[in-house]
């Protein structure tokens, strides 16, 4: 159940799209934008250290060797020094130290092998995977030759401070750009809201999408998949009031921009066939897509594209459609007007040489 402030939240949203975007289902986009906020990513707080090395230490919250650090080469441009260096570093100034026994047991053994040690050394089995390493850590003289030529590290209690501090301040920049996005759909300016995503994850330690360009995130097929995704409505959902409509639209957008799959937060519930909100918006975020990937095809000068079955759970409509092949003047609407798949389609197209 979404609490009554969440709800006459989206109920202020709903109201000021009627006003701002139009109620009608193929609304265009805003031509005279007041540009949103755009909140600086960067926490002042966490300026003092580089992200990148407060990120390192953030992955010693709980005890961890730094051989399970993956992507060297990464880390290593991302802090200027290579990890090994850089943890030599957190460990000079006091914010990592060496794992306890208890601690290291657990990071180095799951809760069925420590059982399994705790019944050869006759000690009881009973407990949580900390019970069972504390156990072993205490009454086991042997026990720690199991971890020779291992090192465990983990924060010290200030190093955890820091950590904390910095994901604090991390989630709320994300949330505020987050919130920049959302404004700049509700009032139709898309590639503002394109440019707030940009901002945010060029900013990042490591940023969302593998070869992702975030300094032309804007110019390119998102922008044009919001473009269509707030003109077109597939024919499912053309008998939904607008304002219903509009809802769906945002909570598509955003899933869009962010690289999620889930629309709730955004979305108010409704009874409605043939979906349910959260698959109504992916499904118009889907319809959106398909426009753009047959735009591309056509620029390409493909003449024809043959449909691809969504394999599992095929409504006997997708069954029928799967493999057919089609004149990109004769292509039909992805989904189906006719699917009746219960998660919503998932066929597609591709050119057809």
């Amino acid at each position: 159940m979404l609490s009554a402030a969440l709800t006459a939240m989206l109920q202020r949203i709903f109201d000021y799209l009627k006003a701002a975007i139009g109620a009608r289902g193929d609304h265009p986009q805003r031509s005279d934008p007041q540009p949103t906020h755009i909140p600086p990513i960067i926490p002042a707080a966490s300026r003092a250290r580089p992200a990148a090395e407060l990120l390192l230490l953030s992955h010693f919250k709980s005890a961890s060797s730094a051989d399970t650090i993956s992507r060297a080469d990464q880390w290593t441009h991302a802090l200027g020094m290579s990890p090994s260096r850089a943890i030599k570093k957190l460990l000079k100034e006091g914010l990592l130290d060496t794992a306890p026994l208890e601690r290291s047991l657990q990071a180095n053994f799951n809760a069925v092998q420590l059982k399994a040690l705790a019944k050869e050394k006759g000690l009881p089995v009973s407990g949580t995977k900390k019970t069972l390493a504390e156990r072993l850590a205490t009454t086991s003289q042997d026990i720690a030759t199991l971890l020779e030529g291992q090192t465990f590290l983990t924060c010290t209690p200030s190093g955890l401070s820091a950590v904390e501090q910095f994901e604090t301040q991390t989630a709320a920049a994300k949330q505020a750009a987050q919130n920049a996005s959302l404004t700049a759909l509700q009032a139709g300016r898309l590639r503002e809201a394109c440019l707030a995503v940009a901002h945010y994850e060029s900013h990042q330690v490591f940023s969302r999408g593998i070869g992702m360009n975030w300094a032309t995130y804007g110019n390119g097929s998102e922008f044009r998949v919001l473009q269509l995704l707030f003109s077109r409505c597939p024919a499912q959902i053309r008998h939904y009031p607008p304002d219903r409509i509009l809802m769906l639209r945002i909570a598509a957008g955003m899933i869009h921009l962010w690289g999620l799959s889930n629309p709730s937060p955004w979305l108010l519930p409704f009874q409605a066939d043939p979906w349910p909100p959260e698959v109504a918006a992916r499904m118009l975020l889907f319809y959106a897509q398909h426009f753009q990937r047959v735009e591309e095809l056509k620029a390409a000068r493909m003449t024809r594209a043959v449909v691809m079955g969504c394999d599992l759970d095929q409504c006997p409509e997708c069954r029928k459609q799967d493999g057919k092949v089609y004149r990109f003047d004769k292509l039909p609407d992805i989904p189906f007007a006719k699917c009746t798949c219960p998660d919503g389609c998932r066929c597609m197209m591709r050119a057809e040489v």
